[in-house]
């Protein structure tokens, strides 16, 4: 296989969109469009070429509502306004894929286990947010609908799936809670 580093990279708007960096281009707090629509996927593709790169993870979401691409799942349960605001018009994962694939370098996606707990209206549509105790059969069913969205929609085109935030101890997950993940990222 002979791939034997990568990078990781959180792209999230919290850093993205911190008006004390200057990741988005000095722009100050702004849209998450501006945030999403300033990444350079071509100087990125050709950066990790250069430096050796086989692989590259970026998140589609953490903790809050902002992901990196549109998701029909995810804007049926949270309505459009929202879905407007913090699903990125650019298809990052698409672009980062066909950018990728022409230096042979894979791509992987994380998504976590714990939805968008930090933004309490669109958690309390999911059912899940602090303390993140309360882990439900409803809200993994939700949340998993989301992720084999993301997996429909990409396909063989993701390497691999990096799902975090799973725990047993902290939140309740089981065995069996945690297959219906495995389910919808193995729906291809």
């Amino acid at each position: 296989y002979g791939k034997k580093w990568g990078i990781f990279h959180h792209y999230l708007y919290n850093i993205q969109n911190n008006p004390l960096f200057s990741n988005n281009q000095n722009a100050g707090e702004t849209d998450w469009n501006i945030c999403t629509g300033a990444l350079d996927v071509k100087l990125l593709a050709k950066t990790l070429h250069e430096i050796g790169a086989g692989y590259y993870f970026i998140t589609v979401m953490q903790g809050r509502k902002y992901m990196i691409a549109e998701n029909n799942t995810y804007r049926t349960i949270v309505g459009d306004d929202v879905a407007n605001e913090c699903l990125s018009r650019r298809d990052l994962i698409e672009e980062l894929y066909t950018e990728l694939s022409q230096y042979n370098i894979d791509l992987y996606l994380y998504f976590t286990g714990d939805g968008p707990y930090k933004d309490v209206q669109i958690g309390n549509l999911f059912g899940f947010t602090e303390p993140r105790t309360n882990i439900t059969v409803d809200f993994v069913r939700k949340w998993a609908a989301v992720l084999r969205d993301y997996s429909i929609r990409y396909g063989n085109k993701v390497k691999g799936w990096w799902l975090d935030g799973m725990y047993q101890q902290e939140f309740g997950y089981t065995t069996e809670l945690m297959q219906l993940y495995y389910n919808a990222i193995k729906v291809n």
